[in-house]
């Protein structure tokens, strides 16, 4: 019964629902039945899951594979007495797992702020007394107060409402507040009221659809927990507490959510398990090799050891760190903050943008977009700005007519809400958003909006109601230029006012309303609405003399409601909407070039979002539009055949949001998802990389997210993307770097333990080149500016190898060439005569200078280093001449000679080492040309 009486209560009778709950409208429970309701639906609160304590979220850092190699690369270097590269090691482990600790640790506030949006108290009638008790404590049947300001403690059917609104955004994403009633709602109120349907030649045939829940968006006659009472009183009757409410449907789904690994953790998790495999078999080999020669077996364990100790990246983490760290701090100036470092590089891989309509490709800011006061006007401008105009017919009106004029002051008295401005947020609304766009309108036909509210006085308001649809202001003309001292003004739905009117104004004088001024003003009606216009209509009446007695001084009047807003002057029709975002379409069009599909998800009307996202180039001829109401009646088979032609949702569920981000998620698409509001947050955790809105979006749904857009600016998610692809390129630039000085170090020392030389590097000099491997050369390069045609290039497929073929010939070749000019010289020095350490000497420094101009040529796949500019990366230039330097009193500093076994060159054998040494810099440069001149020009012609 309990579960029918939760679905049924919005279709219910409000006396029905207090008597299946066992409760009393005006008394109440009663105390002791609270204490046994209490413990069979128990408290009102969001349970949760076992929480994973600060200690255990800290040492699971550890059990990552890098992590772990990296700890035994510092037991290994301990173990041979190299303390400093052990220490070292141990210091980049830490911040690598701290920095995954303190991620973790802040993604779990989530649900404490699902929590935080309970109220800590309500008033409630238990016992026929109005009591105020702990939220927690509420049961279902309790009879709730509510009051303007309250924030609603549970979901609870309201049973009396007076010109009650509530704010439902944390689960709407809408900003409107929605007008509520205490009437019960008909079969067919659970529409999505879709009636107009856009071209979709694509729209699938449904299967036999279930019988699906009605949307939060549509229950008038319900109230939820954490919405916002924003005007008006009522009661209402408890129905749902706890994890059964709406909120408490989300917090189990986001408890439910996994945690995501990013395209880039898993990537470099397969290039541990490589590197891993790669250097114990090498490190076997080498020292096999080396024994079966006759070499010391202590010696040829040092060496062993000391390669593999080179062989694992230990630097890369930190690289990787640094680089997205570097992003972060680019993407704080372009309005996005990142609130978990993977994040930046995720976006580069994005394939489908799932964003949110309202203040993120909309302004969020109503704004009057066309006025029909006898004739149609076309108002220009977006916002609460003054700037624009009317335009009739395409021409400029200079000076508002009478006729307009009366409309739009019409709209400026008949209003609760006013302008304001600040130097944070600049002009904006204080008040109902649809009121703040009629005071704007009115400023832009050049009205003196506090001249004209100062001209009259209020007298008396009949305030809006859901139900009448309308709301009139009786106000006193002190300059009595309406030929009336007493004037009502009336704005409010179309249909009502035209039923109320009897005469229009036309032509500067009231004339009867006529069944043609009917169907002309319907016929506009019609055309805003197909435009997505939220339409209002205004109208006005002078009131009769003798109607306003000297109570009328009090707010009395000898007319009631009805009276006042009968016999209307109907002036005429304003079109509102929220206008999209200044330059968003440009940028759409960017994302969409890059190979970014751009989906539109809103809480509005199918008619609203097509219009929008078609004035956007979201939605083409071929793309479909698809409402909650007809997402549901597809099974996921039907879905998944379709998702990738849907551009438009609208009438969202958070489970909606789910099942969406879920099916393009299967379909192989890295999903970015926008929201601000709790029925968000599902959404964002589940997505690819979730992105909160920072000025409007609710402290969940930032808890929530990977990135915070502090302008919430749709443009700033492409910049984004933009970001996360150079940070990607500079990761991959590193591992290039990287792996050629490893693989070139591996192949010189085995491929010299197969000829049976000495070893060209003794186990020190091995590890310096470890040190210069994981130094400042290789991490400048993680600063490397962003390549301006970042852009121009496809998303990324998400299953492609970190190692990519490209890079793997690129380092193998590299690698070779290196190998071969270090044997080479080291070989030609051990026959010309000279002793044993000046030829390791020689081979050490031209290994170690192969290093530095290779990280000249690690800085692009395809761009000339010159044609970078040299000083572009003012970073790499200074690690290349710190460390060339650091080499040169390696050789010529006594102590460290002693240190390292090397002996001084002279400036002969330097130029010799620099001449073969930049061998892999020319090559690069020479196969860069190629490619941009040759190649081109060879395909170009082929097609």
């Amino acid at each position: 019964m309990e579960n029918e009486l939760l679905k049924n209560a919005p279709f219910m009778d409000a006396d029905r629902v207090i008597e299946e709950l066992g409760s009393c409208r005006e008394e109440g429970l009663e105390q002791r039945e609270v204490g046994e309701r209490l413990k069979e639906y128990g408290h009102n609160k969001l349970t949760e899951n076992k929480r994973t304590s600060s200690l255990e979220m800290f040492l699971v850092q550890f059990k990552d594979l890098m992590i772990i190699l990296l700890m035994a690369s510092a037991a290994i270097s301990a173990i041979i007495g190299e303390i400093h590269d052990a220490v070292a090691i141990f210091v980049a482990v830490s911040v690598v797992a701290s920095l995954g600790f303190i991620q973790e640790y802040r993604a779990e506030k989530s649900i404490d702020a699902l929590k935080s949006l309970a109220a800590p108290s309500a008033r409630v009638i238990r016992d026929g007394r109005r009591i105020e008790v702990p939220a927690e404590e509420l049961v279902p049947g309790d009879i709730v107060v509510l009051e303007t300001g309250n924030r609603v403690p549970a979901d609870a059917r309201l049973i009396e409402a007076f010109d009650i609104q509530v704010d439902e955004s944390i689960l709407t994403g809408e900003s409107e507040p929605v007008n509520k009633h205490p009437d019960a709602l008909q079969d067919g109120d659970e529409d999505t009221g879709d009636t107009h349907t856009p071209h979709t030649p694509h729209t699938p045939t449904p299967h036999t659809p279930h019988t699906p829940d009605i949307p939060v968006s549509k229950q008038r006659n319900m109230v939820f927990t954490g919405t916002l009472v924003t005007y008006g009183r009522g009661l209402a009757v408890v129905v749902r507490t706890g994890d059964r409410t709406e909120i408490g449907k989300i917090s189990a789904m986001v408890q439910k959510t996994e945690e995501k690994r990013t395209p880039l953790q898993m990537k470099l998790d397969d290039l541990a398990k490589h590197i891993s495999m790669a250097s114990i078999g090498i490190c076997s080999f080498v020292f096999a090799i080396g024994i079966l020669q006759g070499e010391k077996l202590l010696y040829m364990f040092t060496a062993a050891v000391s390669l593999a100790v080179a062989a694992i990246p230990e630097g890369l983490p930190i690289a990787v760190t640094i680089t997205l760290a570097i992003g972060v701090t680019r993407m704080a100036r372009r309005h996005s903050i990142i609130r978990k470092l993977p994040a930046v590089e995720t976006l580069g891989s994005a394939t489908v943008i799932c964003s949110d309509k309202t203040g993120t490709l909309t302004k969020n800011e109503m704004t009057v977009r066309k006025v029909f006061a006898d004739t149609l006007y076309e108002v220009s401008g977006v916002g609460y700005g003054s700037d624009g105009h009317f335009s009739r017919d395409g021409k400029i009106v200079q000076e508002p007519g009478e006729h307009l004029t009366r409309l739009l002051e019409t709209g400026v008295i008949c209003n609760n809400s006013s302008l304001a401005k600040n130097d944070d947020k600049g002009e904006y609304v204080v008040g109902q958003p649809t009121e703040g766009a009629l005071l704007v309108a009115a400023r832009k036909a050049g009205i003196d909006i506090d001249g004209l509210k100062s001209r009259f006085e209020r007298m008396r308001e009949i305030q809006f109601d859901s139900r009448r649809k309308m709301m009139t202001v009786i106000v006193r003309d002190g300059m009595g230029e309406y030929g009336q001292t007493m004037i009502a003004f009336t704005k409010g739905a179309l249909d009502i006012l035209l039923d109320r009117s009897k005469y229009i104004y036309e032509n500067g004088s009231e004339v009867e309303l006529s069944p043609g001024h009917r169907q002309r003003i319907e016929e506009v009606q019609h055309d805003m609405a197909r435009d997505a216009l939220r339409v209002i209509a205004l109208a006005y009446r002078t009131l009769p003399h003798g109607q306003a007695g000297r109570g009328m001084e009090q707010g009395q009047m000898q007319m009631g409601n009805d009276q006042v807003e009968n016999d209307l002057v109907f002036l005429g029709l304003v079109g509102i909407m929220d206008p999209p975002r200044d330059g968003v379409k440009e940028t759409i069009k960017t994302a969409q070039e890059t190979g970014v599909k751009v989906v539109m998800i809103t809480g509005d009307s199918k008619e609203t979002a097509t219009v929008i996202a078609k004035e956007l180039d979201i939605l083409g001829d071929d793309d479909i539009a698809l409402s909650g109401h007809e997402l549901d009646s597809l099974d996921d088979r039907a879905f998944e055949d379709i998702v990738d032609m849907v551009k438009v949702y609208s009438r969202v569920s958070p489970e909606h949001k789910m099942r969406i981000v879920n099916t393009l998620k299967r379909k192989g698409n890295v999903v970015a998802m926008t929201g601000d509001g709790v029925n968000d947050v599902p959404a964002l955790k589940n997505a690819d990389i979730g992105i909160a809105m920072g000025k409007s979006g609710s402290d969940v749904a930032k808890e929530a997210a990977d990135m915070i857009l502090t302008d919430d600016n749709f443009a700033t998610i492409v910049g984004a993307i933009e970001e996360g692809k150079s940070i990607y390129n500079n990761i991959k630039n590193f591992l290039r770097f990287q792996l050629s000085t490893t693989v070139a170090a591996v192949l010189t020392i085995t491929t010299s333990t197969l000829l049976g030389w000495p070893l060209p590097l003794n186990p020190i000099q091995i590890l310096w080149v470890n040190v210069i491997m994981d130094g400042p050369p290789a991490q400048s390069l993680s600063v490397e500016p962003t390549d301006k045609d970042v852009m121009k290039r496809p998303p990324r497929d998400p299953r492609e190898n970190i190692l990519s073929r490209w890079i793997i010939n690129t380092v193998v070749m590299t690698a070779v060439l290196m190998t071969i000019g270090t044997l080479v010289l080291y070989h030609l020095a051990l026959n010309s005569g000279v002793s044993e350490a000046r030829a390791r000497t020689i081979a050490f420094t031209v290994f170690v200078m192969f290093q530095m101009f290779n990280s000249l040529n690690c800085r692009s796949k395809d761009k000339s280093f010159f044609k970078l500019g040299v000083f572009t990366n003012r970073y790499l230039v200074a690690a290349v001449i710190f460390a060339t330097l650091t080499q040169a009193g390696i050789l010529y500093i006594p102590i460290a000679a002693d240190i390292f076994g090397t002996v001084p060159l002279s400036l002969g054998e330097w130029m010799v080492i620099l001449g073969v040494a930049s061998l892999v810099f020319i090559f690069e440069e020479l196969r860069i040309w190629w490619i941009n001149n040759v190649s081109d020009r060879r395909r170009r012609a082929n097609t």
